[in-house]
């Protein structure tokens, strides 16, 4: 029996969708799904069954996904080199936070850091994988076996250089959004940037990264719904903020739950409330 396929089944019970974990993996929905059909018949159980668009874990796939994890961090250990002890602290961030203050953080906590730009329920994948320690997140996805803290909120608006969109209408503005939505969180958000899904808005760019979006927000070719923070590190004096009020998103260090809050979660917590403390 492969740990590959292991930690594939752990993945799909941690995200509980086989196409999001496929697309965590880097793997296509059909592999995946081959390679569930491999494990099962290895295993001679019954581990997934199709529940409507979806799948359910089977109760023989629940107790199966703890074996798993014990077996899975057996192999960690056995494959660590004893002479090289894991002492680097292991963080996400969200795009947000990596774009605009991963330098304070570096900082901040000094060296063995090991920072990991993820996305919206990725990163609690990683956490449960015991990939990384603990991450900040504006949308929790949550977990039996995971705790959110909440650190701050922070203000969101629509942010451009161009000065003419001073002048249009609200929803006469071109947009620059990011690619896909989220599904399945507990705040209802369906847009990564979490914008207000009962205001309308003209999108004319959809991108995968922050780094693009800034660019074309830098041409006055759009404007972008962010954080004001993020925007003020990335824009500087070039910024113009639209008018209108829109809600603050909550900022969420996300850890497990039978881990101690430790010493740079601490530091990581009171850096953005400092940090952040005029927002």
């Amino acid at each position: 029996m492969e740990t590959n396929r292991l930690k594939y089944f752990c993945t799909i019970v941690d995200t509980g969708s086989l196409s999001k974990a496929a697309t965590l993996l880097g793997l296509s929905h059909s592999a995946l799904s081959k390679s569930m059909t491999l494990l099962q018949s290895e295993a001679g159980l019954q581990l997934l069954r199709p529940q409507g668009r979806g799948l359910e874990i089977t109760s023989e796939g629940k107790a199966f996904y703890q074996r798993a994890q014990i077996v899975l961090r057996d192999v960690l250990a056995l494959t660590a080199n004893p002479d090289e002890p894991q002492t680097f602290t292991r963080v996400g961030l969200s795009e947000a936070f990596s774009c605009s203050l991963v330098e304070k953080f570096a900082l901040e906590l000094g060296r063995e850091v090991e920072f990991h730009e993820l996305d919206a329920g990725e990163m609690e994948v990683k956490i449960l994988q015991d990939e990384i320690d603990f991450a900040l997140t504006f949308t929790p996805f949550p977990h039996p076996e995971l705790e959110y803290l909440k650190i701050k909120k922070i203000p969101m608006g629509v942010f451009f250089v161009n000065a003419t969109f001073q002048t249009m209408a609200p929803e006469e503005i071109p947009f620059v959004v990011p690619l896909g939505v989220l599904k399945d969180n507990p705040l209802s958000i369906r847009t990564h940037d979490g914008w207000p899904t009962d205001r309308p808005r003209q999108i004319a760019f959809k991108v995968s990264t922050l780094t693009m979006a800034t660019r074309i927000v830098e041409q006055g070719l759009a404007a972008i719904y962010a954080p004001r923070f993020t925007m003020e590190r990335l824009l500087g004096k070039k910024l113009i903020e639209g008018e209108g009020k829109f809600s603050s998103r909550d900022v969420f260090l996300v850890k497990r739950k039978n881990t101690n809050e430790t010493s740079a979660m601490k530091r990581f917590a009171r850096l953005i409330r400092t940090q952040l403390r005029d927002s």
